[in-house]
């Protein structure tokens, strides 16, 4: 199922991009965009690829980011009005759920010394192995030797 945005979420997305281009004088960029909007980066993301899709926003890529001007506004007038798209709401909102889990998770790890613990084990391991590590029988034995015929001389 293909995501449609919503014709006001596309009108505050397209209004925005212009307020600051004349505000700032140059073309934002998604994140200034998602952060004058207050939205969550990842939904202006879907929103400025679906709307480019579709040619009401333009977009001008470098190698290291993305900056958006306005395009055609009339298929804007062709989107769905009052959200009867698909929602990305509430998958937004796991997502983020899911990535504080994660971030707690971690915090959880580091300040309880677990990941130190961790890492102790991992050389422990390793020095244990190390220790009753045998090579095979000429595998490392003409390495440092010299050749025969420089030790007869």
């Amino acid at each position: 199922m293909e995501f449609i945005p919503s014709y006001e979420e596309s009108h505050l997305l397209v209004a925005a991009v212009r307020v600051l281009a004349h505000r700032e004088g140059r073309s934002p960029t998604p994140a200034e965009v998602a952060a004058f909007i207050q939205f969550v980066p990842e939904k202006v993301n879907i929103l400025v690829h679906e709307l480019r899709k579709r040619g009401i926003l333009k977009a001008l890529e470098g190698p290291f980011e993305m900056r958006l001007d306005p395009g055609d506004p009339a298929p804007l007038e062709a989107l769905p009005r009052g959200g009867s798209g698909p929602s990305i709401q509430g998958e937004l909102e796991e997502f983020h759920s899911q990535l504080q889990e994660k971030k707690k998770e971690m915090e959880r790890m580091f300040r309880g010394g677990e990941a130190d613990l961790r890492r102790k084990e991992r050389v422990a391991k390793l020095e244990q192995e190390f220790s009753t590590f045998k090579p095979k029988p000429g595998a490392i034995n003409g390495l440092f030797k010299k050749p025969k015929a420089e030790e007869k001389e």
